[in-house]
């Protein structure tokens, strides 16, 4: 349902007419609004705010007709009672149209606000309310916020958060993309050659950890976490390892810049055994077992429960007692970040809940939650630190097994969890530290094929969480309403095109700036991705359409390890950046693949 708030005027602070629903109010002084409820007063202040803000007129012309969208999560808004509140509900099902001089504020509401509005008479804490829901639209630039707040200046409130609330279409929805970024619709190839990548990953290893192990911590078991915060187009991060494979637990970003993608290590490695720079040490370091050398070892140096000789090694939160950093992991698909909206730092805080497969020489892990702060982007390496984030670990968590995938949902400050074997809903509750168990059925996810393959994501607009992944040799897609307190499986989506995929499978995400589902790895299709419209009703077909990159444009073969969130969208660069496989010195250069969506 959309509600469109439209109005024309000269600019300057005087609206000449107001449009709502169709009709047209002329010549409202300030004056006329002392009967309005907030809400209307708040739509209407932002309305005139953009009508006589002359830096955002003149970046979009004659920024004449304005459209303010509301889009229902789950019911609309119930205004308070006021002159206009007829108009409201007459405009509730007419069809938002824009031209090319529109500015559009997309706005997600919930059935909540209404309770809310009627359990206080408070206006700012109604408005501090709403603005709650306004975090899933990801808006994390707060150039808009004196503007925002000069929209209700005289209106009796002014709320800090404002800002978040705009999603600005065409050139003003973020400052200019990165130079590397393609047109809509196409796939642009980043190397060192051609200056898309300024360097290779393995560029940044740890000084007494061995470069050859180094780029294990992407290719092994383990996901890309983007983090949309940092800095100015955000980043990747990339942490993973663990059993079978290394101890180096280094945390390194993928940074996009205007000109370039630079990796960035952005922690120091545990030093199990020193930092010295002799080979010994930097393999020792990267890859030892359980063996003791010079009197320690990487099992002897964690927080186990049992003795360090215990071949179960149980583990507490799962961190070494050097430095307090979680163990180099079989990352999978569990791992995400919190903007400083929802309490996370300036430039993101990475969150995980679940640590499996720790280090080289360990089949087990740890179901705690750890959280590592970026308040900088240019901080050095050795002073960023893991924390502590839930009370404790968790003792038990059913049959769950590998994989591991995750999703935060900021509107219910949860981390949801789903891996085979469990059958419940199941979620960390950051604002209290604890995992909880629901009382709703959990996705079909261990009928999925193979192991090491499926993704979650969010789609807030439509307060839908999706879990996505190969059954039977084609893609099957589940989502739930987590605008509930109890969610529980809502259904088996029905594609209108069955699409085969190969296994492992997980290339699938959210693009809130066309609104559809992007599928990529489709069998036999290299050369486009697959676009996925949600229908209103959601039993009903989701339409499955064939989106054909640029002439002679391919993307490179998916399957040949899980994709665990490296498929997932980048709003900051209307994009999705790719990057699979880490390349030895003996292999070559790196290479990284950037996917712009149609209609973006």
């Amino acid at each position: 349902m959309v509600r469109v708030i439209s109005h024309t005027g000269s600019g300057g602070g005087s609206i000449d007419s107001f449009v709502i629903g169709g009709v047209t109010l002329t010549a409202l002084p300030q004056a006329s609004l002392a009967g309005w409820g907030a809400n209307e007063r708040l739509f209407y202040g932002v309305a005139l705010s953009l009508s006589g803000n002359q830096a955002w007129t003149a970046a979009v012309g004659s920024a004449t007709r304005i459209a303010v969208q509301l889009f229902a999560a789950h019911s609309v808004v119930s205004f308070e009672a006021g002159p206009t509140l007829a108009l409201l509900n007459a405009a509730l099902n007419q069809s938002l149209t824009t031209d090319a001089n529109s500015i559009q504020v997309g706005l997600l509401t919930s059935n909540a606000i209404t309770g809310t509005v009627a359990a206080t008479g408070n206006t700012m804490q109604r408005l501090s309310r709403l603005g709650n829901f306004y975090r899933d639209l990801i808006w994390t630039e707060d150039r808009n916020d004196t503007a925002m707040q000069g929209a209700v200046s005289g209106f009796g409130f002014t709320p800090s958060w404002l800002g978040r609330i705009v999603k600005l279409q065409g050139s003003l929805t973020s400052a200019a993309l990165p130079t590397w970024v393609p047109a809509a619709g196409e796939v642009a190839m980043l190397t060192v050659a051609n200056g898309g990548l300024a360097n290779n990953f393995r560029d940044e290893c740890a000084p007494y950890y061995s470069d050859y192990y180094y780029v294990r911590t992407t290719n092994t078991y383990g996901g890309c976490f983007k983090n949309p915060f940092w800095g100015s187009y955000g980043a990747a991060m990339f942490f993973s390892g663990g059993h079978g494979n290394i101890n180096d637990n280094s945390v390194t970003m993928a940074e996009y810049g205007v000109n370039a993608v630079t990796f960035k290590r952005v922690t120091d490695p545990t030093p199990w055994f020193g930092r010295g720079t002799d080979s010994d040490t930097k393999v020792n370091n990267s890859a030892a077992g359980s063996e003791v050398i010079k009197g320690v070892s990487v099992p002897g140096q964690m927080d186990v429960i049992s003795a360090p000789g215990d071949p179960a090694r149980v583990f507490n939160y799962g961190i070494s007692t050097i430095d307090g950093a979680p163990g180099s992991s079989h990352t999978y698909g569990s791992g995400d970040f919190i903007g400083p909206a929802d309490g996370g730092a300036a430039n993101g805080t990475h969150l995980r809940v679940w640590s499996p497969a720790l280090n080289r020489n360990s089949q087990n892990g740890a179901v705690s939650a750890l959280a590592l702060d970026f308040v900088s982007t240019t901080a050095a390496t050795g002073t960023r630190s893991w924390r502590k984030e839930s009370l404790n670990r968790l003792n038990e968590t059913g049959n769950g097994a590998a994989p591991v995938l995750t999703q935060w949902v900021p509107r219910q400050q949860r981390v949801y969890v789903v891996t085979n074997g469990l059958t419940r809903v199941w979620w960390f509750d950051k604002a209290t530290g604890t995992y909880v168990t629901g009382s709703g059925v959990g996705f079909d996810f261990d009928l999925a094929d193979g192991s090491d393959g499926g993704t979650l994501f969010h789609v807030p607009e439509r307060g839908l969480l999706v879990c996505a992944y190969r059954r039977a040799g084609v893609i099957e897609l589940q989502w739930m309403d987590v605008t509930v307190a109890q969610p529980t499986k809502g259904g088996t989506a029905t594609l209108s095109t069955r699409l085969n995929v190969l296994d492992p499978w997980g290339a699938a995400t959210w693009c809130p700036d066309n609104n559809r589902i992007i599928l990529g790895a489709i069998s036999g299709d290299n050369a486009a991705v697959y676009e996925v419209q949600i229908p209103d009703t959601l039993s009903s077909a989701w339409t499955v359409t064939r989106a054909p990159f640029g002439a002679g444009q391919t993307l490179p073969d998916m399957n040949t390890t899980g994709e665990f969130k490296r498929f997932h969208y980048d709003h900051k660069i209307k994009s999705i950046f790719y990057f699979a496989f880490a390349k030895r010195a003996d292999q070559g250069h790196d290479v990284a693949y950037v996917y712009r969506p149609r209609f973006t």
